[in-house]
């Protein structure tokens, strides 16, 4: 019996967002549209905001038994923690030289990512300018920070951050 091949990867909406944001994102990303999380092996999922208005972005995998999915915050978990508790001797102020005696250092991270390192360095009083090359990885990061900046929690972090 064959199968029909998965796509590897696509963009998903539960019928939340509206159409126009999802199509902005399908053009933005130039993914295809799958109408089931099954359809894909991996899924750029829209889902709207519950902690603020608008939507985010996920990444949701189908590709193993159970389902795994990704999504950035920086306001809240793990990461929301370590920028509001970040301290001078952290090992990533150290890495970009800031001390109790240095002002605030100019930093490019070339190698963006999830942004973590880059949110903990804000946090510090770095400015920081972040580059991520894959699309998709980029527009987790800009959507968490659109949300960073939408939290009275962490929107003063989130100003140090383009």
């Amino acid at each position: 019996m064959a199968t029909t091949p998965l796509i590897p990867v696509a963009l998903y909406s539960d019928g939340g967002v509206s159409a126009e944001q999802f199509h902005y994102w399908q053009s933005r990303l130039h993914l295809p549209k799958v109408s089931a999380l099954d359809d894909a092996a991996i899924c750029v999922e829209i889902t709207p905001c519950i902690e603020a208005p608008g939507f985010e972005l996920s990444l949701s995998s189908t590709s193993t038994t159970t389902r795994l999915k990704t999504r950035l915050d920086f306001t809240q978990g793990r990461i929301g923690y370590r920028a509001t508790h970040a301290e001078q001797n952290h090992l990533l102020a150290r890495a970009v030289g800031l001390s109790s005696h240095t002002r605030k250092r100019r930093v490019l991270d070339m190698t963006g990512g999830l942004g973590r390192d880059a949110f903990i360095l804000a946090s510090l009083g770095c400015e920081l300018k972040v580059i991520e090359r894959h699309p998709v990885i980029f527009a987790l990061l800009e959507n968490s920070l659109q949300r960073a900046r939408a939290s009275s929690l962490t929107a003063d972090i989130a100003t140090h951050l383009q």
